[in-house]
């Protein structure tokens, strides 16, 4: 994906505390725009999940929207060094069922980042990013959760 591996994508990639991640061989940088996925959650350990990644750099350090049954919201996290790191929780709460499709979507302008479920506006993240990002996109999902997922699209900013 990134030409060469590098030490850094390595360790990051197999640090205790790294997430599984399908990143998209299509959409080589990523930098505003919106991505969507249709996620269904089937089951897990300790709660399940879905999230997407954006401004995977050569690396393997990301950020990422996810929805998790847990806190039953969205977040912002960073993954860096081998941890992740929360940004942000998103406003209100809401358990999205198990076993039926949802879309996530995460819409980047310039360092504007808006996240949101399609069809539920009790679920909202809105945050400013230090930077634009600029990476490869995928999805994310906790190692303890099994996740189906379809529909992955990036439509770039125009």
């Amino acid at each position: 994906l990134f030409g060469t591996v590098s030490a850094g994508l390595v360790r990051n990639g197999t640090a205790p505390g790294a997430f599984p991640l399908a990143v998209s061989p299509t959409v080589a940088s990523f930098s505003g725009g919106t991505l969507r996925v249709q996620f269904k959650m089937i089951a897990g350990a300790s709660d399940q999940n879905a999230g997407i990644a954006f401004d995977i750099s050569p690396d393997g350090e990301y950020l990422y929207a996810r929805y998790n049954t847990k806190d039953g919201d969205l977040a912002l996290w960073r993954f860096v060094k081998g941890e992740r790191q929360l940004i942000v929780h998103g406003t209100g709460a809401s358990q999205l069922p198990l076993g039926k499709w949802h879309e996530l979507v995460v819409t980047l302008r310039g360092t504007s980042l808006s996240a949101s479920i399609t069809g539920n506006t009790t679920l909202a993240l809105a945050h400013t990013l230090d930077a634009v990002p600029s990476g490869r996109v995928g999805v994310w999902v906790k190692r303890d959760a099994v996740t189906a997922f379809r529909q992955f699209t990036a439509v770039p900013a125009k």
